[in-house]
């Protein structure tokens, strides 16, 4: 699962087999906003980190997915990659 490309819908990603992964959180759907205010889009992301996290006190882990995303720049007549990747946790 490391390394797989993700399926990008809405505020979630998706397995390409159709399994939900992970839901972005608020802050980073902020962070999204502002990116889109600026010209750039949310194109790609890929899992690139897992872990499993238990709260103090719980009984069960949690796998947490830690992707790797790319955002594009979008130009009035053209459209260009522009190399920034953002981490983000959930």
């Amino acid at each position: 699962m490391s390394g797989d490309n993700l399926i990008i819908s809405g505020n979630e990603c998706f397995m390409p087999n159709g399994q939900p992964v992970l839901k972005f959180s608020k802050k980073f759907l902020d962070q999204i906003a502002e990116k889109r205010k600026t010209g750039y889009e949310l194109k790609a992301a890929k899992a690139n980190f897992m872990l499993h996290w238990k709260k103090e006190g719980a009984e069960q882990e949690v796998k947490v997915v830690l992707p790797e995303v790319l955002f594009e720049r979008t130009y009035a007549n053209r459209r260009s990659v522009d190399k920034n990747y953002y981490r983000s946790s959930l």
